[in-house]
């Protein structure tokens, strides 16, 4: 497959070579002082994280030039974030799902992204326990690599009922009184889940097995691989308050599902409760 190309390759064997070292090792296996906590006590960080973090940063920046801006690094230094709509940027998040991680549960993967004045250019999503590593690239398509096997992605194209729709609706950051109308509304939802982890709701989104996400807000290393990888699979998203294409400089609500129509159909009902 040409478009997963040497400098693709080059990325997804760094990241496999963080997680491999720096990351599985503390996998079930985490000791007191090795866990901490930054905005609220559910919001946790840990030594994989941080660490997994400082190598791949110099490391990818030394394949392409510009700023990067990670998850860990801004939690330092909020302001970096302000830099991620501008000019050539990297994202990261080294453990997507970390309060999963810490507690032992497999949902977990480290994204990378690589963007364009806030727009995604191409991504990379790695899950390593299954050693399963998930790329798009923009215009390129979106591609499940297992090995030799590569399979090019493709959402769920069924059109069940809204109130079958399989998805996560996460209310973290939305404000009373919308929060308690939003909670109400995903209540008719019989199939709703909660994985704890963007980068693997992406995946089963973009392989078929899911209909939609809806976060409160949205963040640089979470939502830029979302969205490319969702997208390039033939999915739609938008910030869903208006539908504006993801840039990295919004700090707003978003939504990716399986089709316009699944997407218009939750804005309406969901978002604007018509």
């Amino acid at each position: 497959m040409t478009v997963f190309d040497s400098f693709a390759q080059q990325v997804a064997q760094l990241m496999q070579q963080a997680t491999a070292e720096l990351v599985l090792p503390r996998y079930r296996n985490l000791v007191a002082g090795q866990i901490d906590t930054k905005s609220g006590p559910d919001d946790l960080v840990t030594v994989a994280d941080r660490e997994a973090e400082e190598w791949l940063t110099p490391r990818l920046l030394a394949l392409k030039q510009g700023v990067c801006v990670g998850e860990e690094a801004v939690a330092k230094s909020p302001a970096l974030r302000d830099q991620a709509g501008r000019g050539t940027v990297w994202t990261v998040d080294p453990v997507d799902g970390t309060h999963n991680f810490v507690h032992g549960k497999d949902h977990f993967c480290m994204m990378v992204a690589l963007l364009e004045d806030g727009i995604p250019q191409q991504t990379w999503l790695w899950h390593p326990l299954k050693e399963v590593l998930y790329y798009a690239k923009a215009g390129a398509g979106a591609f499940r690599i297992d090995g030799r096997d590569i399979v090019r992605l493709s959402v769920s194209d069924t059109l069940p009922d809204i109130e079958q729709l399989v998805g996560e609706g996460s209310t973290k950051f939305l404000k009373q009184p919308f929060r308690g109308e939003f909670i109400d509304r995903l209540k008719h939802f019989e199939n709703r889940i909660s994985l704890r982890c963007a980068g693997v709701l992406a995946m089963k989104l973009a392989g078929g097995d899911i209909h939609f996400i809806m976060h409160g807000t949205c963040t640089p290393w979470d939502h830029a691989p979302v969205d490319l990888l969702c997208r390039e699979a033939g999915a739609h998203a938008g910030m869903s308050v208006d539908g504006r294409p993801f840039n990295a400089a919004y700090n707003e609500a978003f939504m990716v599902a399986a089709s316009k129509t699944i997407w218009d159909q939750l804005n309406r009902e969901i978002w604007r409760g018509e």
